[in-house]
Parts: C-alpha cells; structure tokens; sequence
C-alpha cells in the first residue's frame, strides 16, 4: 500500500534528510513489478508526493491492461461514467467465468483483495449474466450497488477480434444545466448533425464532458461511439500512437496485432478532445490533416485508412492567446472552433442554492433521509468553487460517505477547505476584488508573513518558505 516516511521517521539516520513518498506497482495478476518513489528535502513538506506517486502507479498499471489475454473478457467498469477509459476505471478480466487479472480499481468496487484472483468467478459478485452486461453496458452487484461500463472480447457469436466501443452514458448527478445551457446543447446537436465541428470552453469542472455526451446522445449518431480522449492525460511520447493507431512492431512494446487509435475507433461516430490546448504542435499538424483529408495514416507505415466522424473539442484555457503565442496552430484553431460554447463557472450562477439542493437529492441523501443545517448548506451556496461542479459533486458525496443515514449534517460536515474558504459574498468586499484564488491568497499571505517575520531579507524568507529567491521575486511582482 502507499507510504509516507518523513524525515526523523527513517530507520538510518543517513535518510532522515529526506521525505519519501512510495507506492508499490502492482500486476495485473496481483505481482509487485516494482516500486515508485519520490523523495525531497525533509525540512520542506511536500503535500502532494504521495498522490502523485498513486496517479502515475494507476497509469502505469492501467497500461498493463493493454495486452492481450488470449480472448479472455475484459470488463471496464465504474460507478461513475466519466472515469471510464481513465486510469481510474476499475478493470476485471474473466477466463471461463473466472477472475483472471484485475486492478487496483476494479477490486475495490467488487470488495475484494488481490488474493480473489483466480478464486472468485462472475456469479459471486454481480446478479446479472456477463450477456446481459456485453448488450447493456450496466450491471448490478450482489449487494446492489450498479455498475456501469463496458466489455471487451465478449464473443456471443463469432466475430472480429477487434474492440468495439460502446457510447457511454452521460455521467451522474447531472442536474447541473440550466434553461440556457438545454439550449445551447440543443445548437450543439444541430452543429454535430450539419457536420459543424464544436468547441467547448470553460474552467476545469464545469461539465464540458458531460455537455459533450448530452449532444452525442441527441445527435444522429446517438447509436454510435463517442470516443472522449484527454489529451491532458496521455504522455506526449505515445500521444501520436494512441490517437491515430500503429502498425504491428512499429515500436518497442507495441501490441503484436497493432492498435486502430482513437481516431478510427470514433469512426462513424463522435470524437470528443479533451484539453486540445495540450497537444503538441507536431501532433497538432498531423491531427490537422487527417480533419482535411478525412482518413488517418498509422504509425509506422501503411495505407491511409478513410475516417467519418463529427468533432468536438474542449478546452480549459485560452486558444487564442496560444494562437498568438505560436504554440497553437491558428489554421487548427480555426478549424476546430467554427462554433464555440462558453461553460459558466459554478461561482457565476444565480440558481447555485437549487443545484446544492438537486444534487443532494439525486446522490441519495432524501432517501437515507440526511439533511443539511441552514449553516451548512448556506456554506455550500456561497462558497466560490474552484473546481465548479466537480468539487462540489465529491464534497456532497464525501459528505454522505461519513454520516449516518437521518442524521442531520452541520457545518462541522464540510471538509476544511469548504468550511473555512472564501466565499462569493467575501470576495464581492473591497479588499477582496484583486483576490484570484484562494490558494493564491494564502500563498500571498505566506509570503508576506515570511517577509515580514525575516525583515525585509528576501533570502531569509525564501529559505523559510523552501523556495529559491528568484522565485520569491517572481511571485512577489506578479
């Protein structure tokens, strides 16, 4: 399991300059391949080590279930439809009925520990036939809770060995669309259904995902794939090779059967880009070209393979200052944005104390009868949200997660950075207005406190505050 080791907490001595942070790398079949560390300076607190470590891990274990397991069923499942395809998704491969491989993820939703594999079959854990699941796409647990996701290798009757992509339902909660985003998603499916590319643009956590699902699911091509692909999250040495495919041995490790690439897998369908702003600009003239030519080259070689699909594109950043900048391609740009749509963020919106109240009905709370305290939920209008709807989805859930069900939630419920953060109604103040996050200000604080506490001597400060003195200065003019 993951572990920390700060400092004085180390065995020799000869360590206790350091701060650790390791997670093991598990196999797919449940072997420690190795371990992953990141150590710093002791006196420095890196909080974020430890979930960096766990995030690459989960990549890297995610790309395991990339082989090939000899027509075996590969189940892709989770509760939540928006991590399907992540490195977050739960995966399970079944041999015969039987538990052959899983990961991390995927045992934790079924409840069980890597010592299941090879003892656990299907009927153990979920009520419906893996049938039911290969033409539904959702499943049920023994204790109830559903799953949903999709199976790959599933053969009811011969056919091709190549995967075939299922759409994916819209992720859940969703009742975070007002009156004027419905109509906006009903331009969206008009755009998708004239061949108009779309781009959707807003801050992290404003539901452009699952605007993009909402048109594939009203558009002609419902019935068909949508293929969503963060950009973000793929390294950019294999980006080129997951997007448009790759021939047999075109590189080290590359699958024996070769790998059609997202492109070709959305054929037909619709091709959903996520942070479009990080690809990079090679791949960027390449993505370019097979949007004009309408097929795709692989890698390593081959003919062109025709492609039909409809584009949107999403992105958290401002295009057009990268246009200028140079590192995005205007003619691309222009390609992709014939048509933009501007996500609000949740601070923005007039309707944020019906959404809290919608969004705590539809996780369950009216069920286990939960309520919140005037306090509390008042906490939950006017915080400002940093990460939109997202945040505010996993704090409801936290919540429920840690109380009992009638029982009535306080403001002691909300986690630290909820309870104590600036609200909108602090930051309408005067003193207030300049105030761009509050991670920002309490980064500014903290400088200003070191400063303060040093005398005026910047170096003094900096070596408080664990960074270089450039970088003091640096943020100190910004």
């Amino acid at each position: 399991m993951p572990i920390e080791v700060r400092g004085a907490e180390h065995y020799l001595e000869c360590n206790r300059i350091l701060s650790c942070s390791a997670i093991p790398i598990i196999g797919p079949q449940g072997n420690v391949l190795g371990v992953l560390d990141l150590s710093g300076p002791a006196e420095t607190h890196h909080a974020h080590a430890l979930g960096l470590v766990r995030l690459a891990a989960e990549q890297i274990e995610h790309r395991h279930f990339e082989q090939d397991f000899g027509g075996a069923d590969v189940v892709r499942l989770h509760v939540d439809p928006a991590m399907l395809g992540t490195s977050r998704e739960g995966i399970l491969v079944f041999e015969d009925g039987r538990l052959k491989a899983a990961n991390r993820h995927g045992l934790a939703l079924i409840g069980r520990q890597y010592d299941a594999i090879g003892k656990t079959s299907w009927a153990d854990l979920f009520r419906d036939r893996l049938a039911a699941f290969a033409d539904g796409g959702s499943l049920k647990r023994e204790n109830g809770t559903t799953l949903v996701g999709r199976l790959d290798g599933f053969r009811k009757v011969p056919a091709p060995a190549s995967r075939v992509a299922r759409p994916v339902p819209p992720a859940v909660p969703r009742p975070i669309f007002d009156l004027e985003a419905s109509h906006a998603i009903a331009r969206a499916v008009r755009l998708l259904d004239a061949a108009v590319p779309v781009l959707i643009r807003g801050e992290t956590g404003t539901g452009k995902e699952i605007f993009a699902r909402a048109a594939h699911a009203g558009c002609a091509r419902s019935d068909k794939p949508l293929i969503a692909v963060n950009c973000a999250a793929l390294p950019e040495t294999l980006m080129e090779a997951e997007l448009f495919g790759y021939q047999a041995g075109a590189f080290t490790g590359a699958r024996p059967g070769g790998s059609k690439g997202y492109l070709r897998e959305a054929d037909g369908g619709v091709l959903f880009l996520d942070e479009i702003g990080d690809m990079p600009l090679t791949l960027q003239t390449k993505l370019l070209r097979a949007l004009q030519e309408r097929e795709v080259v692989p890698l390593g070689g081959g003919r062109a393979v025709p492609v039909d699909f409809m584009l949107i594109c999403a992105t958290n950043r401002n295009l057009r200052d990268f246009v200028e900048a140079g590192t995005f391609r205007s003619d691309l740009y222009f390609r992709i944005a014939q048509y933009s749509f501007e996500l609000p963020p949740l601070r923005h919106r007039a309707d944020r104390a019906q959404l809290v109240d919608e969004l705590w009905d539809s996780l369950g709370a009216r069920s286990r009868r939960n309520t919140l305290t005037q306090e509390c939920r008042a906490q939950l209008v006017n915080y400002e949200w940093p990460g939109n709807f997202r945040q505010l989805v996993g704090c409801l859930r936290a919540m429920l997660a840690l109380c009992e069900a009638g029982e009535t939630l306080t403001i002691d419920a909300l986690p630290s950075d909820v309870r104590f953060g600036v609200t909108i109604s602090e930051k309408s103040l005067p003193h207030r207005e300049k105030a761009l996050s509050t991670l920002e200000a309490i980064t500014a604080t903290a400088m200003q406190d070191a400063l303060r506490a040093a005398k005026g001597n910047v170096s003094l400060a900096a070596r408080q505050l664990g960074v270089s003195r450039s970088t003091l200065y640096r943020r100190m003019q910004s």
